[in-house]
């Protein structure tokens, strides 16, 4: 070192004996200084004062001390003259890495690493048991202090001077020794026990020397210049719940123990560990004439906070208060509504603990139900998460409250506008979801769900609003039966009341008919929903009300599709068409719906010209319309290859191109849509002639008809069919006839009597043809032409077309 950079350095007034062993050290650990013989030198050359030489410089080149990070130490005896109140529990488990994640952070110099987490996650008992374990390593001991009561920590410190002229010395005098010896070289442990000050931590942290220091604090949110790593602590992952359960009934001579009633045991209590402590030292007290099952029974009977088995009836290992409804409202205690800042916060915990307890809660809706935006939000989130530790933050945009600690504020009084303000914003948050058609977020669901599982007991008119946003948002998300079972919970409670609300009768009924509709494809319930959704409205209000439009065109399209009745179908889409398009105009979205539905149903009448016609016009609606419409603008373009299939129209490839590309973009891999997608292409290789194209298609789509948990039937027969008529045209009859009596089972789940259920009769015809049975192939024909005539007429296009069939299958045989 040139002596011009000790001048510069002196010159800046910054030599003082500290100060110029955090410069030596500094040259030590960047290779600077290799030998203790020249780090004397430098201090000798720099130093223009006499101050000694400190033991510290010689020790910064004898071998370095470490914890080993990498295995645990056995248990030993701790040396006399520790400070450490705490005997270590013998059924301490489960955090075992995470004491060699503090052994490897108290491995750096000056090092002062904080345990965090809630109330009762265990944080005194890991520390205690990091100290037995390696407490024994420390040189110069473990000193345990306590510093919950900041006016208590000065006594505390005090009391680790063990000289024998202690009580001689004022207590000041002798804290100040203590803290002085704590800037020795030698490593020692020192364990703040309940530190949430970091002035508090800055005040009795050592500025140097070989102290390390150990925290335990609820707070997350330190300064980095005190707090050199953090460790926070989750709750116990299950498996280790069950562990603990199990060992207290152990240690009680009870092995024989059910594990499915201690699990629920666990889920009841949220893994906290300090309840889970509470509840085996109860379960042993009482064993074995008391079992998990009966005190799951009881737990379930009330809250289990009120529960006598969380009071703390058996020492605590840590010697901290063990009752835990008191120790959760010391927690929250530490908000002062004085405060804005605190109240804020008080705001968001009350309304948090109103969601689904112990779950992740998408920011965006707690603070939605407080009113606040995120920036506003931000000083009473950071309250809450990084000061207080009474709520996690689980993502960059969802939180969780520990569901003991939601139990506890739902069972404070609180004002009765913090349930509206959840079930406002759930509300919100869910018709956001229902007006794009997207499935919502399983987080949105889990906290809806919760939400309309409390309004239930009320039985008003919210709790119903709730539960049809959950429905529907559960058939958003192909749940059916979950949506079924809310939509008739409201449908039941609508008609029990005196004078049910009208409009949200028909809301409901008009849920449930599309849920029937999707599920099963169960039609005859589905039809008498919307039948009655119908009548009710136009009762109520008139046939050109813009409800009785919506449900004009949800019950038209649905006998277009389903029932056969293509001329009542299209008066109930006109109906629709006039209503919306007088309501909202052409471009928007639910007057192209309309027009696309009635273009379907002209399609089904056999008015091929007028059906392409509509269909053309909704398609430009969609497009024309804000929103991007993606799904049924793909809907509409499979309508229209439809008609261009049946009129030989080779547009029917870019129709069917254009659907798939948009379901695609739109679907997962494994949605119906995109299967009957792949169906489509497969038709239109067929009409082509492209055998190849067509089974590879066919394939595809049955890929994924098979992964789905119920079958779409009414796609399934059909494309069966279409599976038969491309193996007749590769020479395989006996196939063909497989996949023809695949075909009629379909039909025979979702409809007999369906009127596409001919195309199957004639394909089976044309198997029996091949087959050489005249007699079977002239049966099925005929079947097909009195389906056709019976429900289309003999005028329709495709009744004159199985006649022309029939007329060459007779002159063939």
């Amino acid at each position: 070192m040139h002596s011009n950079t000790i001048y510069l350095w002196e010159h800046d007034n910054v030599p003082d004996p500290h100060e110029l062993l955090r410069l030596i050290t500094f040259f030590v650990e960047h290779g600077v200084l290799s030998s203790y013989a020249d780090a004397s030198d430098l201090w000798a050359e720099a130093r223009r004062e006499p101050f000694p030489e400190p033991p510290e410089l010689r020790a910064l080149f004898e071998p370095r001390w470490q914890l080993p990070s990498d295995a645990l130490p056995d248990h030993t005896s701790l040396p006399p003259g520790l400070r450490l109140p705490m005997r270590r529990n013998p059924l301490f488990m489960g955090r075992e890495p995470l004491l060699l994640r503090i052994a490897q952070a108290l491995n750096a110099q000056d090092a002062t690493v904080a345990i965090t987490g809630i109330a009762g996650i265990g944080k005194t008992q890991l520390a205690t048991e990091f100290a037995h374990r390696y407490g024994a390593l420390f040189p110069a001991g473990v000193f345990w202090l306590s510093f919950a009561d900041p006016n208590s920590v000065l006594a505390g410190v005090a009391a680790c001077y063990a000289h024998p002229s202690a009580a001689l010395l004022p207590l000041a005098q002798r804290a100040e020794r203590v803290f002085q010896s704590w800037h020795e070289p030698e490593p020692r442990l020192l364990i703040f026990d309940n530190c949430e000050d970091e002035h508090l931590l800055a005040r009795w942290r050592p500025s140097h020397g070989g102290s390390r220091i150990l925290l335990t604090s609820r707070r997350t949110r330190w300064n980095a210049a005190l707090v050199t790593a953090q460790v926070p602590l989750p709750t116990f992952e299950r498996a280790v719940s069950v562990g603990l359960l199990h060992a207290h009934l152990h240690a009680a001579g009870v092995d024989e123990v059910s594990t499915p009633a201690v699990d629920t045991i666990a889920q009841l209590l949220g893994d906290l560990p300090l309840a889970l402590h509470l509840a085996g030292s109860y379960l042993a007290y009482r064993a074995p004439f008391f079992t998990p099952e009966q005190y799951l029974a009881e737990l379930h009977a009330q809250s289990a906070l009120d529960h006598p088995s969380l009071e703390g009836m058996s020492p605590s290992p840590t010697k901290h208060p063990q009752h835990l409804s008191n120790v959760l409202a010391l927690a929250l205690a530490q908000l002062d509504p004085a405060q804005p800042v605190d109240a804020q916060a008080a705001a968001l915990l009350a309304r948090a603990a109103h969601f689904a307890p112990g779950e992740p809660l998408l920011l965006e809706l707690l603070l939605a139900s407080a009113g606040l935006s995120d920036s506003a939000a931000q000083p009473a989130l950071k309250r809450l998460i990084g000061d207080l530790g009474l709520m996690e933050a689980t993502s960059s945009n969802t939180v969780r409250v520990h569901r003991l600690i939601a139990e506890f504020i739902r069972n404070t009084p609180h004002e009765p506008q913090v349930v509206a303000d959840v079930e406002r914003a759930s509300l919100d948050l869910a018709q956001r979801f229902s007006d794009g058609g997207e499935a919502a977020p399983a987080g949105l669901l889990t906290h809806l769900r919760a939400v309309a599982s409390a309004a239930q007991p009320r039985h008003d008119l919210r709790a119903i609003q709730l539960a049809n946003a959950l429905g529907w948002l559960l058939y958003l998300s192909r749940d059916f039966a979950a949506s079924i079972e809310w939509l008739t919970w409201s449908h039941t409670t609508l008609r029990a009341a005196a004078q049910p609300d009208a409009a949200m009768l028909c809301e409901t009924l008009e849920l449930l008919g599309l849920v029937h509709q999707m599920y099963n494809e169960q039609t005859e319930q589905a039809e008498a929903y919307y039948s009655e959704a119908l009548a009710i409205c136009e009762q109520t209000y008139s046939p050109e009300h813009p409800k009785s439009g919506d449900l004009a065109n949800n019950l038209g399209y649905f006998i277009a599709f389903h029932r056969n009745d293509y001329d009542r179908a299209y008066r109930l889409l006109r109906q629709a068409v006039a209503v919306r398009r007088r309501e909202h105009g052409l471009a928007q979205g639910n007057t192209a719906r309309s027009l696309r539905n009635l273009g379907f149903a002209l399609f089904k009448l056999g008015r091929y010209r007028a059906a392409m016609r509509y269909l053309r016009l909704a398609l430009r609606c969609f497009e024309c319309a804000e929103g991007s419409y993606a799904i049924a603008r793909a809907q509409t373009l499979m309508h229209m290859a439809d008609v261009a299939l049946v009129c030989n129209d080779p547009r029917a490839e870019a129709y069917v191109s254009a659907m798939f590309d948009l379901r695609k973009a739109a679907r997962n891999e494994g949605d119906g849509e995109l299967g009957e997608s792949y169906w489509y292409v497969g038709r239109v290789a067929l009409a082509q002639g492209d055998t190849a194209g067509a089974a590879q298609a066919f394939a595809e789509a049955e890929k994924i008809y098979e992964r789905r948990i119920w079958p779409d039937h009414y796609v399934l027969a059909r494309m069966r069919g279409d599976q038969a008529r491309l193996a007749l045209q590769q020479g395989d009859p006996a196939a063909a006839a497989a996949y023809i009596e695949k075909a009629q089972y379909h039909w025979e789940q979702l409809s007999p009597d369906h009127v596409d259920r001919a195309e199957s009769y004639l394909i089976a015809s044309r198997v029996a043809l091949a087959q050489g049975d005249h007699v079977t192939a002239r049966n099925h024909m005929l079947r097909a032409v009195a389906m056709r005539e019976a429900v289309l007429g003999a005028e329709h296009p495709a009744t004159r077309a199985a006649h022309v069939e029939m007329a060459a299958s007779i002159r063939e045989a």
